[in-house]
């Protein structure tokens, strides 16, 4: 039989939160050019939905189960963002000091890093 042992020193992991975020806003290529250091970021909380089986029958038997697609969607919290967001939100400066929302969105990129520790380390375990 195994042994179960909690509170073992060394495994008991947390996340301290957004160290840093660097957004990615796509040209007109259709390509991502150097990325831009987003402060400000508080938190983005990943919220996919989607992949829900489909199980199909034939004569009372179970023969397929069909999974269909995820989709991906998040929320970003933030004190502040950088002005290269504000087409990716939909915002547009057609003159200085006059923003226009609701516009067409852009496509971006967003790369973010979380602190992690665990119970020996603390904080300085590293990053995810």
């Amino acid at each position: 039989m195994a042994v179960l042992v909690w509170d073992d020193a060394g495994n008991r992991f947390y996340e301290t939160g957004i160290e840093a975020g660097v957004l990615y806003p796509i040209d007109g290529s259709g390509d991502y050019p150097l990325g831009v250091a987003w402060n400000g970021l508080i938190s983005v909380t990943e919220s996919p939905s989607g992949a829900e089986p489909t199980a199909l029958y034939a004569d009372n038997i179970k023969y397929l189960t069909l999974v269909s697609a995820e989709e991906f969607a998040c929320t970003i919290e933030a004190y502040t963002y950088p002005d290269e967001f504000g087409l990716c939100d939909g915002t547009v400066a057609p003159v200085i000091g006059t923003f226009l929302g609701q516009q067409l969105r852009t496509i971006f990129g967003l790369v973010f890093q979380t602190k992690i520790g665990n119970d020996v380390a603390g904080d300085a375990l590293g990053y995810k």
